[in-house]
Formats: structure tokens, C-alpha cells, sequence
């Protein structure tokens, strides 16, 4: 990564913009969705895509209610940063506070506010396209992967979380009518997700324009003694693939 972008200040709230975190940084998310091409997307690609998301959505919901995953409340400038009912340092899953008895919040922290807490990551992957065609199909078959026979050598926080979803999601854990009732009671939000990530799609131009420019003043740093020119071309239309640009060095 280039020191201008890996030592950059991200303007914050102070009152000269101080206090701001150091360093570009874009999470997986955002990587992911760097490599989209929205103007590609035809209506059976766009609804395709936000179903994905709310199903995956929706999941969520239903381990957080079975307790499966914990809130993260997010604390105030005076609270030192994020506060949490757990403490992780990776994206395994610490053991959860199930919602039901969760603590009450950080002090000053609004419980009902949804910009104030979020909830831990559980990665779950790709699914076959056979999951896809219902929400049962779906939370189905994202427990099966889940709780799926380990793997030589996986770490202990991994078949710690197996157990605690086969535990909590086991056979008969959700009906088929459970699971309408929750596609019943958020399918009305479904909107409000396509919304975020449509925004995020047309974001995406950006993003990839930040990591070729990053590329590019890499080769700057490195200076005349090593790189005698560096420029950035494009070596195809976008609307083939956004990752349409080149990055060129000459070594001196």
C-alpha cells in the first residue's frame, strides 16, 4: 500500500477535523462490490442479488432471536471506542449473550436505535443456487453448512460455534411457518436493504478508482532511482469488467 493513502487522516469531528482514523482502509464488503458492474445489472440479475441479501439478512435475524449470535453496542466518544456485552479479536464467534437476557446497554446507549448497535459476524460463504429459492431452503441449508463435519486442523472457536448453532438450530428448532412469519414481519424492509445496497453498488466506480490510484503513487514513492514512469490505462471498456484499468511501471 502507498504511505500517502496508508497514512492519510480521515477528517473527524474535532474541531479542526482532528481525531479522524489514519490510513484508507475498505472492508470486504466494499472490495466485494468494487468488482460489481452496475450498469450491467438487467432486472433478473438486481432481484436475484437483493434476494441473496435478504434472506441472508433475515438469517441473521433468526440467530440473534435463537440466541446463535450477541449485540455489539457501540459506545460513546467518551467510552473510549466500541463497547460490546463480549470481547473477540478475529471473526470467530465469541460466546453470545442470547437477546433474550441481553444486558441492558452501554450507558448513554439507545438499545432501540439501530445506528447504536450491530451484531457479531458469522461468516457463512457461498450456498448452492438450490438454496435460493425460499427463505426455509435457504436458513436450511446455511445450518447445514454450518454445522457440517470439521475440517483437519480447524481451530477450536470454529467447532465451538457448530455446536452452539446445531444446538440452536437444530431439526426442530424452526417450522416452515416460523420462518413465514419472519419473512412476513421484514419482507416489508426488504426495500430499505435494496436501497443500501444499490447505493453501495454505485459506489463501487469509486472504490476501485481508489485502489488503482493507491497502486499508481506506490510506484511514485519508490522514486526516479527505481521507477522512471508509472501511469494508469484502461485496456477495456468497463462494461466488460470494472477491473478494466492497468497499472504501468518502468523499472529504471
Amino acid at each position: 500500500m502507498s504511505e500517502r493513502l496508508a497514512r492519510y487522516r480521515i477528517p473527524g469531528a474535532g474541531e479542526h477535523g482532528e481525531g479522524g482514523e489514519v490510513g484508507v482502509r475498505f472492508n470486504i464488503t466494499a472490495r466485494m462490490m468494487a468488482c460489481q458492474a452496475p450498469g450491467n445489472w438487467g432486472p433478473h440479475d438486481s432481484e436475484a442479488f437483493m434476494t441473496r441479501h435478504f434472506y441472508r439478512s433475515v438469517l441473521q435475524r433468526i440467530f440473534l432471536d435463537r440466541g446463535v449470535i450477541g449485540r455489539v453496542f457501540y459506545g460513546g466518544e467518551d467510552e473510549g471506542g466500541p463497547t460490546t456485552s463480549f470481547t473477540t479479536e478475529d471473526n470467530s464467534l465469541p460466546t453470545p449473550t442470547p437477546a433474550a437476557a441481553a444486558p441492558p446497554p452501554p450507558n448513554g446507549t439507545d438499545s432501540h436505535n439501530p445506528l447504536r448497535f450491530s451484531t457479531n459476524p458469522l461468516i457463512l460463504g457461498s450456498l448452492p443456487r438450490r438454496c435460493f429459492t425460499s427463505l426455509p431452503a435457504y436458513v436450511r441449508g446455511a445450518v447445514a453448512k454450518l454445522t457440517a463435519a470439521a475440517a483437519p486442523g480447524e481451530p477450536a472457536q470454529h467447532a465451538a460455534c457448530r455446536a452452539r448453532v446445531a444446538a440452536r438450530m437444530g431439526a426442530d428448532a424452526l417450522t416452515d411457518g416460523d420462518m413465514a412469519a419472519y419473512e412476513a414481519a421484514y419482507g416489508p424492509r426488504r426495500r430499505e436493504l435494496e436501497a443500501v445496497w444499490s447505493l453501495m453498488a454505485f459506489s463501487a466506480g469509486v472504490v476501485e478508482s481508489v485502489i488503482a490510484v493507491d497502486r499508481w503513487l506506490f510506484l511514485r514513492e519508490q522514486g526516479p532511482a527505481v521507477v522512471r514512469d508509472c501511469w494508469v490505462e484502461t485496456l477495456f471498456e468497463y462494461g466488460l469488467s470494472p477491473r478494466n484499468l492497468v497499472v504501468v511501471g518502468i523499472k529504471r
